[in-house]
This record gives structure tokens, C-alpha cells and sequence, in this order.
């Protein structure tokens, strides 16, 4: 936008402002800086940390539930492992030839007057 020159010269012919002495008091005056705005920023440092801590307490949750679940896990392996050694034991006591003998006399079954040994192709030796 164009000043028209009327207003130029008289712009141009005033004296520029000035500004008054202060007397020194030996003491200076704090200077005002534009101080940023600091709101914003709290706020968002604010939001950040309870973030992280959410995240935190999260991860410290799932941590402890996988604690508890391999405890679980393992007293069920403990167990199983026992009642495996029960059962085997129980096995061997049951598979004894005196055991096995017994249950046959009590199915009805006789032992045999003779005993024959065959060979590898079916005849006798």
C-alpha cells in the first residue's frame, strides 16, 4: 500500500520519540522476558509420566501372573510326577510271575502238566 507523499514528509519531519532518563538507584531492574508458556509443556510432561507409569504397573501385573502361573504349573508337574512313580509301583507289584499266577488260578486257568519248547520254525528240538 502506497503512503501518498503529503503524509510521507510529514512522518518524515517529526522528531522520533524518545525516552526519559531514570535516575540510578545503584539497584537494575529485573528485565521482563516473554516468558514462554509453560502450561502446555507440564501438561504434557504430566500425561507422559502417568503414561509410562500405567505402562509400568501393567507390565509388573502380567509379570506377577506369569509368576503364579508357573508356580501352578510346576506343583501340577510335582504332582504327576508322584502319582507316575505310584502308578509304576503299582505296576511292578502287580506284574510279579506270583501275581500273574494267582490272578490266572482265581480266572479258572490250570498251569500246565508239560511244557514244550518249540523251535524258531515251529518244530520241537
Amino acid at each position: 500500500m502506497a503512503v501518498p507523499a503529503r503524509r510521507a514528509r510529514e512522518l518524515g519531519s517529526r522528531p522520533a520519540p524518545r525516552l526519559a532518563a531514570v535516575p540510578s538507584t545503584g539497584r537494575q531492574r529485573p528485565r521482563l522476558r516473554s516468558r514462554p508458556r509453560r502450561a502446555p509443556f507440564l501438561f504434557f510432561s504430566a500425561l507422559v509420566v502417568a503414561a509410562m507409569l500405567i505402562l509400568l504397573a501393567s507390565a509388573q501385573a502380567i509379570v506377577a501372573q506369569g509368576a503364579f502361573r508357573l508356580s501352578e504349573l510346576t506343583d501340577r508337574a510335582d504332582r504327576l510326577e508322584v502319582e507316575t512313580d505310584m502308578l509304576r509301583l503299582r505296576l511292578a507289584q502287580l506284574s510279579t510271575p506270583d501275581k500273574i499266577a494267582a490272578a490266572g488260578r482265581r480266572a479258572g486257568l490250570t498251569s500246565p502238566t508239560q511244557v514244550e519248547v518249540l523251535g524258531r520254525d515251529g518244530d520241537a528240538p
